[in-house]
């Protein structure tokens, strides 16, 4: 009788293990997914894009091909933000997103580089 009691004990403490091993691998999941994209547009952000953009040389390199790098700098999101707020600036950056997300291939990278300017000799 002990045996059948410690076993059930044990198969219960197994299924709850179980059951959190499957929430902290969510969670971890989630964090991995919160630390390589960008909040606002979804994509890829620029720590995921400098671990990508590795293996991708590193590829280039190996099979002797070629590597394209584009680049689109939104600069007037600035002066949205400045005259219309940000909301509208974010408004802006997701329809960008959309539209090009829609263009490119499923093969292609997409990732916002986000950088703060210190001086802007454009105001």
């Amino acid at each position: 009788m002990r045996v059948r009691e410690r076993t059930a004990d044990l198969a219960d403490a197994n299924e709850l293990l179980i059951a959190e091993i499957a929430e902290r691998k969510r969670a971890e999941e989630k964090l991995r997914e919160l630390s390589e994209t960008d909040h606002l547009t979804k994509i890829y952000n620029r720590r995921k894009l400098l671990e990508l953009l590795g293996t991708e040389v590193a590829k280039a390199k190996r099979y002797a091909r070629p590597l394209t790098i584009v680049m689109l700098d939104i600069d007037i999101s600035r002066r949205i933000n400045d005259n219309y707020g940000h909301s509208i600036g974010d408004i802006v950056l997701k329809i960008t997103t959309n539209i090009v997300g829609g263009i490119i291939r499923k093969v292609d990278i997409f990732c916002k580089i986000w950088r703060r300017r210190v001086y802007d000799p454009f105001p």
